[in-house]
């Protein structure tokens, strides 16, 4: 199971997308893959993990193969205790103030 230990934006914004959510645009061959909040442009956000590192910093524009995630970054983590390695995806950033291997707890 993946490491969550805190909210990446703060909890007076709602969730407006469920992770594996079948209902509205997605169905259940095509389920949602993440949680969505609804925040306004400019809100910052966190890293959701333990201690990890910037693994890559991505822009694809809608309709490209990473979906429709927009600017988004890749934080990896590893977990010594079960030994797992986890990537968080930040997606739909509207801006980025981090660098790749930048270490983020």
């Amino acid at each position: 199971m993946a490491i969550s230990v805190v909210r990446p934006v703060d909890d007076k914004w709602e969730i407006t997308g469920e992770i594996f959510q079948d209902w509205g645009y997605w169905t259940p061959d095509h389920p949602h893959f993440g949680v969505d909040f609804g925040c306004p442009k400019r809100t910052p956000v966190k890293s959701a993990t333990i201690r990890g590192s910037v693994f890559a910093i991505h822009n694809a524009p809608l309709g490209q193969w990473m979906g429709d995630f927009g600017l988004c970054v890749v934080v990896k983590v590893y977990n010594p205790e079960t030994k797992e390695t986890w990537y968080y995806l930040y997606a739909h950033l509207d801006s980025v103030a981090v660098s790749l291997g930048q270490i983020v707890d």
